[in-house]
């Protein structure tokens, strides 16, 4: 199966959308706690720097977010980037954090259109080797992140990375582009898929009116 990590322009009434079509469910991080992972959860991470800053608020969020992420995979983790409160969080999950990082390689994507969640922005982040939700509460007068964590959706081999099957992309747009027009390109699919789309329609149908206009789309790899 292919994973393809689709960016969707936001509508104005709504924060912006992220959307990953994985063989697993999205696990979304439990917007009460973001600062402190439930048992068996990921380890709430660190927040950016404060060099980079930006008049637009996400922009110097997801800069944050980029530059600590950076920081970890380079053993060197920022603390002065976050408040204190998030600092002794963070300090005291640095081993399974830098564990985790290491499995997911190179860091690759920084999706730039986060969905906002009770005030935290969720970022789903590309590595050479996982995709992971990362999820940012916003930085304070002095530029720190106030609160930071993270759930690993998806991990793959690093030798699955390979090139798309020519035309899947080009059909994945046409279909999705049908979808928004409300009329699926039914005749290009098997009678199997064709018959789960027209189950299935009413629901994609308000997914895609929420989403927004398709941005992008980016191929992460096979399995």
């Amino acid at each position: 199966m292919r994973h393809i990590l689709l960016a969707r322009q936001p509508r104005k009434s709504r924060p912006g959308m992220t959307l990953a079509f994985m063989a697993s469910t999205a696990l979304l991080i439990a917007a009460p706690a973001f600062g402190q992972a439930p048992a068996g959860e990921d380890a709430p991470g660190p927040a950016g720097s404060t060099s980079g800053l930006t008049s637009d608020p996400e922009q110097a969020i997801r800069n944050a977010l980029h530059h600590q992420i950076e920081a970890i995979l380079a053993s060197q983790p920022d603390y002065e980037a976050l408040t204190p409160d998030t600092a002794v969080t963070f300090r005291s999950s640095i081993e399974p954090i830098q564990t985790k990082l290491s499995q997911w390689g190179k860091l690759e994507i920084v999706n730039p259109y986060p969905a906002l969640r009770s005030g935290w922005y969720v970022y789903q982040v590309v590595f050479d080797n996982a995709l992971v939700e990362w999820a940012v509460k916003p930085l304070d007068a002095q530029g720190k992140i106030t609160g930071l964590a993270f759930k690993t959706l998806s991990l793959w081999s690093a030798s699955n990375r390979k090139s798309p099957s020519p035309g899947t992309e080009d059909f994945l747009r046409r279909h999705i582009e049908s979808l928004e027009n409300g009329r699926p390109n039914y005749q290009e699919m098997t009678p199997g898929l064709a018959r789960a789309v027209h189950q299935q329609l009413p629901g994609a149908l308000n997914n895609i009116r929420q989403w927004g206009a398709l941005k992008s789309i980016t191929f992460l790899t096979v399995e």
